[in-house]
């Protein structure tokens, strides 16, 4: 028997370290089957138990090795066991072992035989888990994923980390979480990476937001539920890298490669990292004074005179509030078609051609309105032929 009173000191000992010593497997099954009477500490889970045991005790009393050692056997002897139809080993008694098993191995670093052990059943986890999961609260899949994530030793998984994060057919929408952790725990490619940011991760949560947005086209989550969930990992993403310019680098880096596709999911990320603050020149209306100098070279506006107007979200509005008229339109679109190859920020380029686009659909628009109403009747033939065009368009959008 072990001495563990210098160990508790004034408190009690636990009557469970006890049993531990005569046969820790034997406690360690009773503990994860809640079995186990802990007196009056039993409101807690055990899975809390051990961890703070584990984390207060260390390896005194060689607590941590026979501990790690109870927990792989456990994994050994219980892995492939179908549940009982009722009892103390019925479906959700054994969903909640696992549940344990797997909280305890992810948030006890120390351990080494029970993260390999279930990292061996690795192939096999859907098979055996999964019909015990009963969504993200009873989710012991969820659980074994996070452990084995914690307590990678080598790159082998790389892949199986970005389907999840892509949410691949068959993956629910609550395990993209483990796909983006997957990523942030792989051992780095280079010593140079250990500590710093890394740019898998940031790629891991930028498709997972594509993946997230795909599932509420296909109506199996609402836009809401899918923005909620994203902005719940990545929330937990960032707090881990808090890296804001390198974020937006790599974002910025990453929406000018997909050229524009996927706006919800972009809009998403922007929202999650502050742009810098930058004085922005005003949109403004020229005054009385030099109104017509302005005119007279052909720029109703002076912002057609600048070229230091940032474009983003924010200056899109005014700008299309100050240029809607057909004749401003068409000098717009001549002056951001101009001004977009003197921009080397993607995501300034982005916002450029967006407002390109709006404004060159208000102009057809107001053009064909236009024609619709004229006497001539071939012109309004073609203004309705236009018209058709463009809700079509609009419609395959």
């Amino acid at each position: 028997m072990k001495n563990w009173t210098e160990i508790f000191k004034a408190a009690a000992v636990p009557e469970w370290f006890q049993d531990f010593d005569l046969d820790p497997f034997e406690a360690v099954d009773a503990a994860l089957w809640r079995r186990y009477y802990f007196g009056n500490l039993n409101a807690a889970d055990p899975a809390d138990l051990l961890i703070d045991w584990a984390r207060g005790i260390g390896n005194r009393n060689d607590f941590i090795g026979r501990l790690d050692n109870a927990l792989a056997q456990w994994v050994h002897r219980t892995w492939g066991q179908k549940p009982e139809p009722d009892g103390q080993k019925s479906r959700a008694m054994t969903a909640m072992a696992w549940l344990r098993l797997g909280e305890v191995v992810a948030h006890v670093d120390a351990l080494q035989k029970a993260p390999r052990a279930l990292r061996q059943y690795f192939d096999d986890r859907e098979n055996y888990l999964e019909p015990l999961c009963q969504g993200p609260s009873r989710d012991p899949l969820g659980s074994y994923l996070y452990a084995v994530a914690r307590h990678q030793e080598d790159r082998s998984l790389e892949s199986v980390w970005w389907n999840y994060c892509d949410l691949v057919a068959g993956i629910p929408h609550y395990h993209g979480l483990y796909g983006v952790w997957g990523l942030r725990r792989l051992p780095p490619a280079t010593e140079a990476e250990r500590g710093r940011f890394r740019k898998e991760v940031a790629e891991g949560l930028a498709r997972l937001a594509v993946g997230l947005h795909r599932r509420s086209l296909d109506g199996s989550l609402s836009s809401d539920e899918a923005q909620a969930e994203f902005k719940r990992v990545a929330h937990l993403t960032l707090a881990a890298y808090p890296f804001p310019e390198r974020w937006r680098e790599y974002w910025s880096s990453y929406i000018s490669s997909v050229n524009g596709q996927n706006p919800e999911p972009i809009k998403w990320m922007r929202e999650l990292v502050p742009q810098p603050h930058v004085e922005q020149p005003q949109i403004t209306k020229p005054n009385e004074a030099n109104a017509g100098n302005l005119a007279a070279s052909g720029y109703p506006f002076t912002i057609f005179d600048s070229d230091d107007v940032i474009f983003n979200a924010a200056s899109l509005n005014r700008f299309l509030e100050l240029t809607n008229q057909p004749e401003v339109q068409i000098q717009a679109v001549d002056y951001l078609v101009k001004l977009i190859h003197r921009r080397s920020d993607p995501a300034e380029r982005y916002w450029i051609y967006v407002t390109i686009g709006e404004i060159g659909r208000k102009l057809a628009d107001a053009v064909v309105k236009k024609d619709f109403l004229n006497d001539d009747e071939r012109a309004r033939i073609g203004a309705d032929a236009a018209r058709n065009l463009m809700a079509h368009s609009s419609l395959n959008q």
